[in-house]
């Protein structure tokens, strides 16, 4: 006979699946019911149409693409604040715009709606993919809430702001000839980018202080054995087929390609879909990784260990399973990495425009003139950008200026930290 505590712990662990069942299932319904829904929320009245169940607008001219804005940062916030408002600061946004979102606005749905609303204050469509951020719970919710029923909260804040979520295509109009296909994809990490000859600095990889393993919960997914202690398994195969109906959609659309209509393809993920969109892969044509002369910086733990927690190899499948023809091009989005790529890998474009983190854009592992990046335009087509491998190497100055700056930034830090507590304590001589 079980004991009172067995049965107690039996009947909250079966609560706990079926609770997590339930809201697997009301978040694949979501997935279902958002067809073209435009919300309340859109700065402005889109010209829309359907085709083979995919949301056609046929008035965006320009399609524009940032990461990563996290603007839990006060400085982020107000960086979106300082470029979306009526008179911007660098590329100015208008309601002919697509600007596509991929990943790591913020966990605080507040902050969400806030960015959002920001985003369309001069009139563009949004088009958002849910990174790591959006999946972590508060403390008060890590007890009974699960990072499921959090996404589908999210996807349901987006219904309500007009934000899209599902496949959209635009332009391929007589005055918009260039049309795009565009698919976002969901998805997590699965330790298929991990790096097989960094496997030595992982060691301790179980007890790296990964905040997704503090502060998401994944009911139905346990965690993997080591060496990829802690990432749960399964949930990069649960999104994987998640997104095949939105594939299926968009193949049905470019199987209509002949010598009139060619659109291009447009794929888009918060986390990375291969090893050379890895921070420090810097010869992309290459298989394997350098490390004797890649990781020169200082901090080669840290990029073994992130290569874990990057993405999954089942994203560059999907990516890589559409068939076009060879004058279409294919220009896939990702963000996560907060170090800026843009370069070509067997036809596919891979392009990173993350606002990152302050003192990530102080040091320069950003750009600190970051914006809005525009990718494409159904006037003329794709956008061009200047190739990017490591910005901080080819943009920055390199190591050593590198490390010049973090010394800088690390002693500007040790002074405001001693100012502010001196101001405290002046002003409250108690504390």
């Amino acid at each position: 006979m079980p004991t009172n505590g067995q049965a107690l712990g039996f009947y909250l662990s079966l609560i706990a699946s079926m609770t997590f069942a339930f809201s697997t299932c009301c978040l694949q319904v979501r997935k279902n019911e958002r067809h073209h829904s435009l919300g309340t929320g859109v700065g402005r009245m889109m010209t829309s149409q359907t085709m083979e169940g995919v949301l056609h607008l046929t008035d965006i001219d320009r399609v524009l693409c940032i990461s990563d804005l996290h603007v839990d940062h006060a400085d982020n916030m107000q960086w979106l604040a300082n470029h979306t408002g009526l008179v911007a600061e660098g590329v100015e946004l208008c309601n002919s715009d697509l600007v596509i979102v991929a990943g790591d606005i913020s966990h605080d749905l507040e902050r969400i709606e806030q960015c959002f609303s920001y985003l369309q204050r001069r009139g563009p469509s949004i088009l958002f993919v849910p990174g790591n951020h959006e999946a972590w719970l508060k403390s008060s919710e890590i007890e009974t809430g699960n990072s499921i029923q959090k996404l589908q909260t999210i996807y349901e804040l987006c219904d309500r702001m007009g934000v899209i979520t599902d496949p959209v295509f635009v332009g391929n109009t007589k005055e918009r000839p260039h049309g795009l296909c565009i698919v976002p994809l969901e998805s997590w990490y699965d330790g298929t980018l991990s790096v097989k000859n960094l496997e030595d600095l992982c060691h301790d990889f179980g007890r790296w202080p990964w905040v997704d393993f503090i502060r998401c919960r994944w009911p139905g997914f346990p965690s993997m054995e080591s060496p990829n202690k802690k990432i749960p398994r399964g949930l990069a195969q649960f999104f994987f087929e998640k997104n095949i109906d939105s594939l299926n959609k968009v193949k049905a659309i470019l199987a209509k390609s002949d010598s009139t209509f060619s659109p291009g393809l447009m794929t888009v993920s918060h986390f990375l879909p291969n090893q050379q969109c890895l921070p420090d892969w810097k010869n992309v044509s290459s298989s394997r990784f350098d490390r004797d002369s890649w990781l020169d910086h200082g901090g080669a733990e840290t990029s073994a260990k992130f290569a874990k927690v990057s993405g999954t190899r089942l994203l560059d499948d999907q990516i890589r399973s559409f068939e076009l023809p060879n004058s279409a091009r294919h220009i896939h989005l990702f963000g996560h990495s907060h170090r800026p790529k843009d370069f070509e890998k067997d036809n596919i474009r891979y392009v990173h425009n993350p606002l990152g983190k302050p003192r990530e854009r102080e040091i320069r592992m950003v750009s600190p003139e970051v914006d809005f990046q525009p990718v494409w335009h159904t006037f003329h087509g794709e956008l061009p950008g200047e190739t990017i491998i490591r910005y901080w190497e080819e943009k920055g100055g390199g190591v050593e200026a590198l490390r010049r700056r973090m010394k800088s930034s690390r002693r500007k830090n040790r002074y405001g930290k001693k100012h502010l507590k001196l101001h405290r304590s002046e002003s409250n001589p108690k504390g």
